[in-house]
């Protein structure tokens, strides 16, 4: 083991900056710790919906926690990853580590349908300016606003924009039943949301294109002058094409302590990752299991840099916060075995649960930088320590993910 290590972080989203500034604190004349990322600002995905609705900026810069920790920023986009030989290549210049804690988060999938690509706007950030100009442009005249997903990212939107615009006529559209994380009970209380503010809910309709006058479902059209897609998401392609080990949507699988299946220097965190065991409750796409992650990875870099075993990653899903527009909100806790029991809290003290869950996202990276904070998160104790068999028998075929 070297005597000082090279870490290299990718990615500035939730997972990316709690890891850099977790790892370089408990690393201190260890270790140099590197930050990969094209801008030097976190954007706020939680709130990103209140950015398109009324122009919210969602852009907080890291240069000051980064500082606070003392984790070098670099510029720059990665492009591959040689996992053999230590070598990250980016856009400018290849850069050699020792551990590296890969968080390149993940972007909505624009090949999910036909005509999302040309036809979509998506809850990408780049994409945030063009349709809130769009929305501006159509609301004087009425304008149809088709969201695609009833998940939670379709819902938090579907409500923001009809409250804040309510010159527009807002549609949700969705296969399945709207937010079916959510108890029957917490269920309610969106449609009860939906119809006060006027947004019109297609459930069970497949939708099998997008057209540049809205979508064409399994139940027939539904017309729109702005149609966005909120319908699922895939992970950075840097992996896929690096020769990792990934899902369908570009997920590296994970073993329990979150290193990529068979590179122990690799570690794979946030959306980016896929553990090959359950690591006590299902991981799913979110900041609430990506900052748990970050935070676990940058633990075992630096366990291992000072010679200790490795922990596996244990997580336990306490619910589900969502905001209905400003002034309503539905809060779900779940029980210790993860299933949805109807225990809601709604009204004011869900919309203040809401907001403070959500301010607490960036104020603990702020905290854990400069040591205030050691950011924690609920185990169920029951996560798995090594995999049973033979890790490479257990994945998938590999794939191959047209981008």
């Amino acid at each position: 083991m070297p005597s000082h290590s090279s870490i290299l972080v990718v990615g500035a989203g939730y997972a990316g900056v709690l890891a850099a500034v977790r790892v370089a604190r408990q690393t201190r004349g260890r270790a140099t710790v590197r930050l990969l990322s094209p801008t030097d600002f976190i954007v706020e995905r939680v709130r990103l919906h209140e950015s398109v609705a009324t122009g919210r900026n969602v852009e907080v810069p890291i240069a000051p926690m980064l500082s606070a920790a003392g984790v070098q920023w670099v510029r720059g986009i990665a492009t591959n990853v040689d996992a053999d030989r230590r070598v990250l290549h980016t856009d400018d210049r290849p850069l050699s580590f020792d551990w590296l804690i890969f968080a390149a988060g993940s972007g909505t999938r624009g090949d999910a349908v036909p005509g999302v690509a040309d036809h979509a706007f998506t809850m990408n950030p780049s994409s945030v300016p063009a349709l809130r100009a769009r929305l501006c442009d159509i609301e004087s005249q009425r304008g149809r606003v088709v969201i695609c997903g009833a998940g939670l990212t379709g819902i938090e939107l579907a409500t923001e924009l009809a409250e804040a615009r309510p010159g527009l006529r807002v549609a949700i559209v969705c296969g399945g039943s709207v937010a079916p994380m959510l108890s029957e009970r917490a269920q309610a209380h969106v449609r009860t949301a939906f119809r006060d503010l006027g947004v019109t809910l297609h459930e069970d309709r497949q939708i099998e294109r997008v057209g540049p006058d809205g979508v064409q479902t399994s139940d027939g059209a539904v017309p729109g002058d702005v149609v966005i897609w909120c319908g699922g998401f895939a992970a950075s392609p840097v992996l896929n094409s690096s020769g990792l080990a990934t899902d369908a949507t570009g997920r590296a699988w994970v073993d329990p302590q979150m290193r990529a299946v068979g590179h122990e220097r690799v570690f794979v965190v946030g959306d980016a990752a896929r553990p090959m065991a359950t690591p006590g409750h299902a991981i799913h796409m979110g900041c609430k299991t990506a900052m748990p992650m970050g935070a676990h990875a940058a633990d075992n870099v630096a366990r291992a840099i000072r010679g200790l075993a490795l922990r596996p990653f244990d997580f336990r899903d306490n619910g589900y916060c969502v905001s209905l527009g400003r002034h309503r909100a539905v809060v779900e806790w779940l029980p210790r075995d993860g299933r949805p029991m109807g225990r809601v809290i709604t009204g004011r003290w869900g919309v203040w649960i809401k907001e403070a869950i959500t301010r607490y996202t960036v104020a603990s990276l702020r905290a854990e930088s400069r040591g205030w904070l050691h950011y924690r998160w609920l185990h169920t104790g029951r996560a798995p320590h090594t995999l049973t068999g033979d890790a490479a028998a257990m994945l998938p075929p590999p794939n191959t993910i047209a981008r």
